[in-house]
């Protein structure tokens, strides 16, 4: 009788246990995330990388974008603490303005990762990148190589984007030398607001209006803005060759333009991997772990640990080998408009 008794006793507490840890390991951790906009075609492959490999680590993902929107993003950041989330990870509206949504977070008990852009005077957790200053860098590097001299237009990103001041920052350690000498001289140095094409065509616009066209490069800090300029620039019937136009982020019709001898280069940031690494840093700080980070960034108040996808320069010379061979892009994509038998014979 007392085999049975122990036997039972041994059965409800096993049960009890059972059940009281069946909701642990039965939730899977709920990752936030927040990208500024999808009116890039990047940001949706941000998007996808996040998604995929947190799906793929056994995560679930509460998403939402911002459409370029600082009130919107707010209302979203302070919806999705009330959501259960158990990280947030967040690409900034105003970066400026962002450090009340890690406070907020913390106040929550609630991880953040920024990403892409940088959150200034905040305890940011981690923040994932592809490295700013080196995209001014290269910005600046391919511009001063194909036109050493002349009349450069600079079209910045949104003035509330402190990637904004960052790439500013690199470019002008580069280009610097060339204006002290008398070689370069920025004739135009204006922000396009909220990263708008329409705001950088009326800048492009303006600044071909008023020096007749005696514009040699034009400098966008990303592919969206670059749109804006070559449309300017095709308005007065120019191309790369007159002016040189650069971009950030890979954009397919920016890529389409590189190859078609209407934009100079753009710097592509491979947005699907950098997607997938928020999504493992975010799953590795809520399960225990610690994302593996190379550096920190001082953003005022911390030490920021840094987490960073490499960035790629690219141009009609070495789109083939740095896009298409390694399988980021595909040669339809990025020869459509092209004739066919114009096309480079991929191995």
């Amino acid at each position: 009788m007392r085999k049975i008794k122990n036997s039972l006793v041994i059965m409800m507490v096993s049960l009890l246990v059972v059940v009281w840890l069946t909701p642990a390991i039965a939730k899977k951790p709920l990752l936030g995330f927040i990208l500024p906009t999808l009116q890039e075609e990047r940001w949706a492959i941000d998007r996808d990388g996040f998604i995929e490999e947190a799906h793929r680590l056994g995560a679930e993902v509460l998403f939402q974008a911002s459409n370029n929107d600082e009130r919107l993003q707010t209302t979203q950041v302070e919806n999705m603490l009330t959501q259960g989330i158990d990280i947030l990870v967040l690409g900034a509206v105003n970066s400026s303005a962002a450090a009340v949504f890690v406070d907020k977070a913390h106040d929550e008990g609630i991880p953040f990762i920024a990403y892409t852009r940088p959150i200034l005077n905040a305890e940011v957790d981690y923040f994932v990148w592809h490295d700013l200053y080196d995209v001014g860098r290269l910005i600046a590097e391919y511009t001063l190589k194909a036109k050493p001299k002349g009349n450069w237009v600079l079209i910045e990103g949104d003035p509330g984007d402190d990637a904004t001041a960052f790439m500013r920052e690199a470019f002008f350690k580069v280009v610097q030398p060339a204006i002290d000498r008398g070689d370069i001289k920025i004739v135009i140095d204006q922000h396009a607001l909220k990263w708008s094409t329409e705001n950088a065509l009326k800048i492009a616009e303006n600044a071909l209006t008023r020096y007749n066209n005696n514009i040699q490069a034009i400098c966008c800090w990303n592919d969206g803005t670059a749109r804006g300029a070559i449309r300017a620039l095709q308005e007065q019937g120019m191309d790369a060759e007159d002016c040189y136009t650069t971009g950030q982020d890979g954009d397919i019709a920016n890529l389409q333009y590189i190859v078609e001898g209407k934009q100079g280069m753009t710097v592509y940031k491979p947005c699907f991997p950098l997607g997938a690494a928020a999504a493992r840093a975010a799953y590795a700080v809520v399960t225990g772990g610690k994302p593996e980070t190379k550096g920190v960034l001082w953003n005022g108040r911390v030490n920021v640990p840094l987490i960073t996808v490499e960035n790629i320069p690219v141009d009609k010379n070495n789109i083939v080998e740095a896009l298409i061979k390694p399988g980021y892009v595909s040669v339809d994509e990025v020869y459509r408009n092209i004739p066919r038998d114009q096309w480079p014979k991929i191995d």
